[in-house]
């Protein structure tokens, strides 16, 4: 086969090259034909070198000679000054630690992302005569302390790696240090002369096999570093652990002080009582009893009231006379009568002098308020004097509450029974008095008024009853009996699976036994 950009001639046997088919009688009526049927390669390339020229800097006719040419007056002198100054950078790099190196090369190392935010480096702008936007001053500000906060940042960080490092040298020439050979001293004793305490804690605190609670409980201790607060504050009560009970309850008490805890006994019982009869009347005293109910031949009397076909009574009402008044009150209408130019003019004179005679009863009572200061300096002592005795009233409850008990269940607080004695029981000594009330409830009934256990109630478990549920199988007939069928072919299947497996055991073993 012959190339296609090749043409042989008979005359001369020698292959010429074509360029690319010239198309003859191309259409060009619209601008698609023209761009397929013209090259415009040349085009393209001088707009490529425009492009060129403006990423450069643009073309060597606009740049001057200054650009394009440089005076070399230093000579080889300037080249070894530079040389010897690369070689010093490099010898501090080395001196200095770690992240100052890491730091120096990121500040030398010129990233393309930083690059980019200058511009290109050789455009120029394509409008020449732009007005340029100056930079605000808050926002300069704002560049400046962001930059100051970065350098202090950096110092900071300068200054924490120089601190780790310190005390890393610190704990090495401790560890020497408590690495002796000399035992002269007493090993049990709380003072020793050649280790320092303070240097030992801390060597404690750092190591790996401590946990963090035993670190901040002897931080706690040997230093000033901030632990969060426990609230360890108890409950806040005024009533004592052991209560002193009432003169009254001795076994030889006065007649004085027996009487009157046995008002306070008494007193109680009837506030009982009280209670009991209140709950007694708002429940069962509501309804009548079995000889005052009403029989069902009252209740069918009273439900036929105002139905005269079931024998009721119907009471004669007088809605014909409220009708008849009703129409007559219908048919009044009330005619509308237009106002006049006069009476106009009258009620807006009326309202004017309304007006003006508010804002003067308004103006006097300003005045009058602006005369009359000592009295409302009088008013403003009173209400301060109300508001300071309602606060001291307050106070007064709360620390009131704070010598009884609260609610800290969803029970109440049940006070124990006043533990007394009657006249005719007191005995002059202790060896013949009966004893009164329980020491093990008292305690309780102590520590319920202090706050510390909230109160209770003696519950019973109550019997949970088991669910019955009825399984009930919805098969058809056909059904269950396909089931059965299947239930038989698998157990059939795992006898014989069973007898295979056992005849294959019985053989392995009688050929064990012959070899």
């Amino acid at each position: 086969m012959k190339p296609i950009f090749f043409q042989t001639h008979t005359m001369a046997q020698k292959p010429v090259v074509m360029g690319p088919p010239k198309i003859t009688r191309a259409s060009k009526k619209n601008k698609k034909s023209w761009r397929v049927n013209i090259d415009v390669t040349e085009v393209e390339e001088g707009l490529e070198e425009e492009r060129f020229n403006e990423r450069i800097g643009g073309g060597h006719e606009k740049k001057k000679d200054e650009d394009l040419f440089m005076l070399d007056s230093a000579g080889a002198e300037k080249e070894n000054e530079e040389k010897e100054r690369l070689k010093k950078m490099k010898e501090e790099e080395k001196k200095a630690p770690v992240y100052s190196k890491n730091l120096s090369k990121l500040k030398a190392k010129n990233f393309k992302c930083f690059a980019l935010l200058d511009g290109l480096p050789g455009a120029e702008d394509p409008i020449p005569n732009r007005k340029k936007q100056p930079i605000s001053k808050v926002v300069v500000k704002a560049l400046e302390e962001k930059d100051k906060k970065i350098v202090s940042q950096i110092d900071k960080i300068r200054k924490s790696r120089q601190r780790a490092m310190d005390e890393k040298k610190k704990r090495e020439n401790i560890d020497e240090e408590y690495l002796r050979t000399k035992f002269a001293h007493d090993l049990w004793d709380d003072e020793d002369p050649d280790v320092n305490k303070k240097e030992v804690d801390k060597l404690l605190l750092s190591s790996q096999w401590i946990k963090h609670n035993t670190r901040v409980h002897i931080d706690t201790m040997t230093s000033n570093k901030h632990v969060p607060k426990v609230n360890m504050q108890k409950n806040k009560t005024l009533v004592p652990a052991v209560e002193l009970p009432h003169a009254g309850q001795s076994y030889n008490p006065s007649v004085e002080e027996h009487q009157e805890i046995l008002w306070k006994a008494a007193m109680i019982e009837i506030e009982k009582e009280k209670k009991a009869k209140k709950l007694e009347r708002q429940l069962t005293g509501m309804f009548p009893t079995e000889d005052k109910a009403p029989t069902y031949r009252e209740y069918l009397e009273e439900m036929a009231q105002g139905i005269p076909e079931l024998g009721g009574k119907v009471e004669e009402s007088d809605d014909d006379d409220d009708d008849a008044e009703g129409e007559d009150e219908a048919g009044f209408t009330k005619e509308t009568k237009l106002k006049t130019k006069q009476q106009r003019r009258r009620e807006i004179l009326r309202r004017r002098e309304e007006y003006l005679r508010k804002k003067a009863k308004a103006e006097k009572i300003e005045m009058d308020k602006i005369v009359s200061v000592k009295t409302y300096k009088k008013e403003m002592n009173a209400t301060e004097r109300a508001v300071q005795e309602k606060r001291e009233r307050r106070e007064a409850r709360e620390v009131e509450k704070l010598k009884g008990p609260t609610t800290l269940s969803k029970y109440e607080y049940k006070p124990q029974n006043i533990e007394i004695k009657l006249s005719d029981e007191i005995r002059g000594n202790l060896r013949t008095l009966k004893p009164e009330g329980s020491l093990l409830e008292d305690r309780f009934k102590s520590l319920q008024r202090r706050r510390i256990v909230e109160t209770r109630e003696f519950q019973v478990a109550k019997k949970r009853n088991a669910k019955v549920v009825l399984n009930r199988k919805r098969l058809m007939g056909f059904e269950e009996e396909l089931r059965v069928h299947n239930d038989r072919v698998r157990q059939k299947k795992k006898n014989k699976s069973f007898k295979m497996t056992k005849s294959r055991k019985m053989s392995s073993t009688r050929i064990e036994s012959l070899i």
